[in-house]
């Protein structure tokens, strides 16, 4: 490909159940013909090396190499090497992009002649999508448009948005900056790449709209996810003190530096030093004098601003009182559930608590716990965590949110916690959310109430039924009983769409399919048979690749929760499975990117035969001979 629009660096490194779901989101992309994928493996040890040499054989944009461990700073850096785009985008090989990111960004970086073009990052595990309250609300705080052209100096509060993968970097601006990442096994590396791109950059953009999807692993695997390993510690501060070398390097200004020392204090120590006794003992020392030695050069008005026990720890740091912060830097949680001065406390540093003003800062959640019901209410019992609360004293009270109108209801609160919500106030409402207030008596804490399980029940002739939004926030959706019964018995698959034949008691116009985290829907209109209750509609397959959370619900306007199989349908390829199952009276939709591994296990249960195909494909000698092959392209 010789002059690509975007450059996609993707290193691969044992993530066969992750990187079909990856590659499979950028040829999703409405400018696929523009990117070239540049997939490196990192000396995998499963079957990931196979899987990009699929994807390279498959499509003439997709180029994959092979190399030996050595980390991912490196990789990257290897990977850069063979970029020929306009803009290069870092893209982990466990995480998604939204269809249309690459299009919007790439616009707003030509229009613009942008160094650096951010786009807004979620967090997505299984079945939910949230943001990232501390870094990425912090950075995006105060932006609801894009913005064309900044600078670091104008809007030093990107400087909590530290990753890589969800920026275009023009190419011509690393290199004319010779930026690369670190090369070095280490974590965190991406720090120090946005720090220095930040720096250097003449013109950044930014897109209010959410462009990448950073996947939280089911089983920690990540090595990010592993927050007790002392690998991360150490390797946090040792970026830290590279960190430091770069500011001191470019002479940027004190404002600056008290907002970077402020996101230490606040998130890159706090984070790490709150689980110190995870941390082997006979790294204590060493530790420890690593963080004094960053702590040491900030200014003490910043540690006076933190909360009672972050301007504690870090009182003691700039003291290098060691023996005292081995004592207290593990009781953040016990301070938040019991705010009590601890015994050891020297007098010096008692006066520095102020556990009323924590309680005051810091967030409320609260959860349900319960869900219940009458012929005349809803009744949910919930869970609040208030930090720092001790003895202070309390009311509670709660209202019901009309989403759309922004237009809220008072409910009656009982004392057990109970929520009571009269069913008269649902009726024929979609997405109400419920607002719980406590009230002290100088200040009030405001949380809205979040869910974590799905449920539906009939009363009299409505539907009620209880989701799980944006966040896990609960919504609560009302339907009135249509009494058409809709039901599906057939689904076929042409290569491009499904197809379902399906039957009703009244006649419909359209069947939608809708997303259950973020409530897209996609419409599809149905075609009758002659004069019969019998229709057919079709989806099309890519429509079941969108969004990060790929679960989904069908259903119809006119006959809501009254639609079902009549027996579950599940669609494999060689990639993936999209079942059809029964739900609360709908049609559950799961899309599951399985690893070819996974796959290739299943096919020979199938069938045996397709074991000696499959050893054919992995010794063709692929792995040793593709970089070799990449030269005579």
């Amino acid at each position: 490909m010789s002059n690509p629009k975007i450059s996609v660096i993707v290193p691969v490194y044992n993530v066969e159940d992750y990187i079909a779901e990856t590659l499979e989101s950028i040829l999703n992309q409405s400018i696929i013909d523009d990117i070239e994928v540049i997939m490196v493996d990192d000396g995998s040890t499963d079957d990931s090396r196979y899987i990009i040499e699929r994807y390279a054989w498959d499509y003439p944009n997709f180029y994959a190499y092979h190399k030996e461990n050595e980390g991912l700073p490196i990789t990257r850096n290897y990977g850069l090497k063979f970029a020929k785009g306009d803009y290069i985008h870092f893209f982990d090989s466990d995480d998604y992009i939204a269809p249309e990111a690459y299009e919007k960004l790439y616009d707003l970086a030509s229009s613009n002649d942008s160094d650096i073009v951010i786009g807004k990052t979620l967090r997505f595990a299984r079945y939910n999508v949230w943001e990232n309250v501390l870094l990425f609300n912090n950075s995006f705080m105060g932006i609801s448009q894009d913005i064309d052209s900044t600078t670091f100096a104008d809007l030093p509060q990107i400087l909590w948005d530290t990753i890589t993968c969800n920026k275009l970097f023009k190419r011509e601006f690393l290199e004319k900056n010779d930026i690369k990442f670190i090369n070095k096994r280490i974590l965190f590396e991406d720090i120090l790449f946005s720090l220095e791109s930040y720096i250097l950059a003449d013109a950044i953009s930014i897109s209010k709209d959410p462009f990448y999807y950073w996947r939280l692993r089911n089983d920690n695997s990540s090595i990010t996810q592993q927050e007790t390993d002392v690998k991360n510690i150490k390797d946090r501060l040792e970026i830290l003190e590279l960190s430091q070398k770069i500011l001191d390097k470019y002479d940027v200004s004190q404002d600056i530096l008290n907002r970077e020392y402020h996101k230490w204090l606040n998130h890159d120590l706090i984070f790490f030093i709150s689980r110190f006794d995870c941390y082997p003992k006979e790294d204590y020392e060493e530790l420890f004098d690593k963080i004094y030695r960053i702590v040491k050069v900030m200014p003490s008005e910043l540690i006076e601003s933190l909360n009672s026990y972050r301007k504690v720890l870090f009182k003691m740091v700039q003291n290098n009182d060691y023996d005292n912060f081995i004592l207290f830097a593990h009781l953040q949680e016990n301070l938040r559930e019991n705010p009590v001065v601890p015994s050891f406390i020297d007098d010096k540093y008692k006066n520095y608590f102020d556990f009323k003003e924590d309680l005051k800062d810091e967030e409320a959640i609260v959860r349900i716990t319960h869900v219940d019901h009458d012929k005349s209410s809803l009744i949910i019992d919930f869970n609040g965590i208030l930090n720092y609360l001790g003895d202070e004293k309390y009311e509670i009270s709660a209202s019901l949110v009309d989403v759309e109108n922004h237009y809220p209801l008072e409910v009656k609160m009982s004392k057990n916690p109970q929520i009571i919500i009269p069913l008269s106030l649902l009726k024929d409402k979609e997405q109400l959310m419920v607002k719980v207030c406590y009230i002290f008596d100088d200040f009030t804490k405001e949380a809205l109430l979040k869910n974590n399980l799905r449920t539906s029940f009939k009363v009299d002739d409505y539907y009620i039924d209880l989701n799980i939004g944006h966040d896990s926030y609960l919504y609560i959706d009302s339907k009135h009983d249509s009494s058409n019964q809709i039901e599906i018995s057939d689904i076929g698959f042409n290569n491009k769409e499904f197809i379902f034949k399906a039957k009703s008691v009244n006649k419909i116009d359209q069947i939608y399919i809708q997303n259950i985290i973020d409530f897209n829907r996609c419409y599809y209109p149905v075609e009758y048979t002659d004069n019969t209750n019998d229709f057919t509609f079709k989806v099309d397959y890519n429509d079941l690749f969108n969004g990060a959370v790929k679960k989904f619900e069908i259903n119809c306007d006119e006959s809501q929760n009254s639609i079902n199989l009549t027996k579950p349908f599940t669609h494999h390829s060689m990639s993936n499975s999209i079942k059809f199952m029964n739900m609360r009276n709908k049609i559950f939709i799961e899309h599951d990117i399985s690893s070819y591994a996974g796959e290739r296990n299943r096919l020979l249960e199938e069938n045996e035969r397709l074991n000696k195909k499959i050893k054919e494909f992995e010794s063709r000698k692929v792995i040793r001979i593709a970089d070799k092959l990449k030269s005579f392209r």
